[in-house]
Formats: C-alpha cells, structure tokens, sequence
C-alpha cells in the first residue's frame, strides 16, 4: 500500500527550474577594474544539462574550436592550441532555489577537475539562465573577478 504512494509523491515534489538543456549563448569575465573579456569569444558555443536525479554536465567552447576531427599525429601546433580552448565536466549537482545557488561536484573533467566543487549562483530570465561566479569561487579557477555565462533554454 505504501510503495503505491510513492509514485503521487514523487509527482508533488517540485521540479527544479533548472532540469533540461540550456545552450550557451555568452561567456563574460569582468576584471575588479570593470574591464570585461570573452575568454571563449564573442560567440561560445557549449550546452549545460541538469537531469531530474541529481546529474550535470557541462561543455563550453571557443568560437574558433574546430569543427572537423583534428589528427593528433599530424597537427600543427595552432590546432592543438585550438583543442585546449573546451572546457567539459560532469558530476552531481546540490540546489539552494531559495538562495539561488548550485554547486557542482565535479566527479571528472577535461582539466582535471576531479573532486572540485564549483559554487555557482543562478538567476532565471524567461527562457534564459545566468549563471554568476563570484570573486571568491573564482580561486579555484585561479581568477579574480566575476564570471557571467548566460544560457538559453533548448528548444
């Protein structure tokens, strides 16, 4: 009798805001001085998704990441320069709605990640989220200043 009462509750809990595909749209560091720089260009491409049971995985790039398979055997080195601007990880995700806040638990990533918690604070704008790093979760990056990445919902 119990477990038949599992399902409606599940279904009452809310969802979070977060859960889908949301494709990145801008990649923003500001400097304390205000001065802004676009360390994946002007127009990034990469795509973060949140799962209902607690996954996350990010991918973001440069503009000029390459579009076709590179040989590693034959590159030159602008190519293999190209292949390090990525950034990718996925691991599990705690949520404070009410605070607007998500950590990430990185559990592997492109540049060794492994075991890092990245503090991230979220505000949702329509169909857009933004995503705030702020001076002091930017240490772990080894920055200073404030990161904004701003995502679009998948359609």
């Amino acid at each position: 009798m119990l477990l038949s009462l599992v399902p409606l509750l599940l279904a009452a809990q809310p969802k979070s805001p977060l859960i889908g595909a949301w494709k990145l749209v801008a990649y923003t560091h500001i400097q304390p001085s205000g001065e802004k720089t676009y360390p994946y260009g002007q127009r990034p491409t990469g795509l973060i998704v949140y799962t209902e049971n607690g996954w996350m995985s990010a991918q973001l790039y440069n503009e000029n990441y390459p579009t076709k398979p590179v040989n590693l055997q034959s590159a030159t080195l602008p190519e293999l320069q190209q292949l390090i601007r990525g950034a990718a990880y996925f691991g599990r995700y705690t949520l404070s709605e009410k605070a607007g806040k998500v950590v990430h638990h990185v559990e592997r990533g492109n540049r060794g990640q492994s075991g890092v918690d990245y503090v991230r604070y979220f505000k949702l704008d329509g169909e857009r989220l933004v995503i705030t790093v702020r001076p002091e979760d930017q240490q772990v990056l080894g920055r200073t200043g404030t990161t904004e990445i701003v995502w679009e919902r998948g359609r």
